[in-house]
């Protein structure tokens, strides 16, 4: 079994100036709300790869200028909290940072967290970043509000070390195996204490087993999404867990059952939009994301969408963002990181 996803790659370099803002949008929104000049909307290019490796997500996003927002009400509704560690290669992020007015260079590493305000212009820039679970930070360093928007230098031995793993991960074979995946989690960890400070008191208890235990669980979820038999049990059974424990584990998301639902939808809603099924009945594209109830497939897709499967699949056949397989497979992981 590997510990890791496969790399994923979004590029947008094509199509209307709707198409390739919407495919931005649909990359980068479910951390942020996404903007880009009118006046170069229609030959914006961006490129941004992901590679998840046990609890940790590492990526590299390189593109023309927009502006990354995430307001006060947009960050309260966060659930999963995450810290990010984003890396400047080339360009310049300027704006404000969790309440900071923050300028980023070539060089230069920048903290900030999912649930927190940000109001970024990302200048032409390149950039890596690495993205950890709050749960995981608090496991292993001392996390303070004086971390959120703090910017260390280029020569720092923060800048340099951070940048130095964070290129490694994304070099790294693809994909690698569940030992070297459990070696390069020791590594950020080393690199966190250094740059950070001691480990938190629980450091190593339950609490980050739990953190880990949770993602591996939700990785398990999204493999196996098409199993009928997919439930408590069988998950329980492979990762040695009781139900209450498990659902004391993703009680904040609406419990196991809403979270394997909600899962299969947008599965569902990926493959309905990207029509590559278009003579195959909209049930039978349910029932291979193992969707049991086809009674209220409808009922429940439409609560969760606000549209019919039907009117999808209709909107699909004019919209050319909704298309693109590659883009969605490349969303997908996204998606489950930040909302599942």
């Amino acid at each position: 079994m590997q510990s890791n996803s496969r790399e994923q790659c979004l590029t947008v370099n094509a199509g209307s100036g709707q198409h390739r803002l919407a495919a931005w949008r649909e990359a980068l929104g479910a951390t942020a709300t996404i903007e880009i000049d009118a006046a170069i909307v229609a030959t914006f290019e961006g490129e941004f790869r992901t590679r998840v490796i046990g609890p940790l997500m590492a990526v590299r996003l390189c593109s023309d200028t927009f502006r990354f927002i995430r307001s006060e009400d947009m960050a309260s509704q966060i659930q999963r909290d995450n810290v990010f560690i984003n890396l400047c290669e080339s360009g310049r992020m300027v704006g404000t940072s969790n309440g900071r007015q923050v300028s980023v260079g070539p060089g230069e590493v920048i903290l900030s967290r999912h649930g927190g305000t940000q109001n970024l212009a990302i200048q032409d820039a390149t950039w890596f970043g690495l993205i950890l679970p709050m749960e995981f930070v608090d496991a292993q360093m001392r996390w303070t509000r004086g971390h959120e928007g703090k910017v260390f230098g280029a020569a720092t031995t923060e800048a340099v070390l951070l940048g130095h793993l964070m290129r490694a991960m994304l070099e790294l074979p693809d994909p690698i195996s569940d030992r070297d995946a459990k070696r390069m989690v020791a590594l950020t960890i080393a690199h966190l204490t250094a740059c950070f400070g001691a480990p938190a008191p629980n450091a190593g208890t339950g609490k980050k087993a739990r953190c880990v235990d949770a993602v591996a669980i939700r990785r398990f979820l999204a493999q196996h999404i098409g199993d009928r038999q997919l439930g408590p049990e069988i998950v329980c059974k492979r990762f040695s867990l009781s139900r209450s424990s498990l659902y004391r584990m993703f009680n904040d998301s609406g419990g196991i059952q809403a979270m394997i639902l909600a899962m299969r939808l947008r599965a569902v809603h990926r493959d309905i939009a990207s029509g590559r099924f278009p003579d195959q009945p909209l049930s039978g594209i349910a029932e291979r994301r193992g969707v049991t109830d086809i009674r209220s497939f409808r009922r429940v897709f439409v609560k969760e969408f606000g549209y019919t499967p039907s009117d999808l699949r209709t909107r699909s056949a004019h919209d050319p963002s909704l298309t693109d397989w590659s883009h969605a497979e490349a969303t997908a992981d996204i998606e489950r990181w930040f909302q599942s």
